[in-house]
């Protein structure tokens, strides 16, 4: 698999990730198409597999900054950022799609050197960077 496809497959998940969560695009359904969140990864995972920790972060920091982007994107209108409010909204982003990059090189790193039920420690790991990004300093959901 090329680099670019590793890419597409990490900017898909990021997408799929940003649409398996209630959004502005969304608002037409009866139900947030949350089941997305079940397959979101799997672009991802494939990407993943015999690439480094170092490719698995860079893929990682692609997933996120596709999910958090636009998710974050509401913090464009909060009033009392005024002109701060963009490069809040970008480093909140970044800042965010570092723990998908955890995940993306701790996972590169176990599927390279094929550690024991994957469908365990891959589920765990995600649990854990998502749990840390959520009680980091500024305890972004």
């Amino acid at each position: 698999m090329t680099p670019w496809q590793r890419r597409g497959l990490a900017l898909a998940s990021g997408v799929l990730l940003y649409f398996s969560f209630p959004n502005v695009l969304a608002l037409g359904f009866e139900a947030w198409p949350g089941w997305l969140a079940w397959v979101a990864l799997l672009p991802l995972l494939t990407a993943l597999e015999n690439s480094s920790a170092r490719e698995g972060a860079s893929l990682g920091f692609i997933t996120g900054l596709a999910c958090f982007v636009p998710g974050l994107a509401w913090l464009t209108h909060v009033r009392p950022l005024g002109p701060g409010a963009w490069p809040a909204w970008l480093a909140l982003a970044a800042w965010s799609a570092a723990f998908a990059a955890l995940f993306g090189a701790v996972a590169a790193e176990g599927l390279r050197r094929r550690w024991a039920v994957p469908v365990l420690w891959i589920a765990a790991l995600w649990t854990l960077t998502e749990a840390l990004r959520e009680h980091d300093m500024m305890e972004v959901p």
